[in-house]
């Protein structure tokens, strides 16, 4: 269900005072539950004989996520923080129906319509969507109070053949699941 995930270890050399980035308040920007990590990896290629600049980066992006838990751990010789990182879909997991949920069969084209508004109820914000277009029909289903909106949004994704997940810009994704017979 949760396409990304992973953690994150780092070393944090001593410094005076200890830096902002600590998870030492809820507004601390290691803090969990609400903060955000674009993770990225590049390429810098160095001119001959130049060993200070890049002259081409090229960065490709990991991933865009969340941060359920942090951990530091203090050696007295330097700090090491370990962070446990979710994709959005994780996020959207956490945060269960609040009421039963009632979707009727939609027509034709009308299921995309159908996960936005759920996802975005859910999330308290419009997110980026990505879905490819169909004139397939998810048929009726309902959800109890306290269920998972993200597995809701994957079975309807699922009635109709499709896969749904988070990219790694943090963009709802829909498609048709691959044939291998037919593709």
């Amino acid at each position: 269900a949760h396409r990304r995930q992973g953690s994150i270890t780092a070393q944090i050399v001593p410094d005076v005072p200890p830096p902002a980035i600590l998870p030492t308040n809820p507004q601390s920007l290691l803090a969990p539950f609400g903060n955000e990590l674009y993770i990225e990896t590049g390429i810098a290629i160095m001119p001959p004989g130049d060993t200070t600049t890049a002259q081409v980066q090229q960065w490709v992006p990991m991933g865009l996520f969340s941060m359920a838990s942090v951990a530091v751990v203090d050696s007295t010789i330097d700090l090491t923080v370990t962070i446990t990182v979710y994709d959005r879909s994780w996020v959207l997991s956490q945060r269960k129906l609040l009421k039963p949920y009632n979707f009727p069969a939609t027509p034709s084209g009308n299921f995309i319509d159908e996960i936005q508004t759920l996802l975005n109820q859910v999330w308290g914000a419009p997110l980026q969507y990505n879905i490819t277009p169909t004139d397939a029909t998810v048929p009726a289903a309902s959800y109890n109070q306290g269920s998972d909106p993200w597995q809701a949004a994957l079975d309807m994704a699922n009635s109709v053949g499709y896969e749904l997940f988070f990219n790694a810009s943090g963009v709802v994704t829909g498609y048709p699941i691959p044939n291998p017979q037919t593709q």
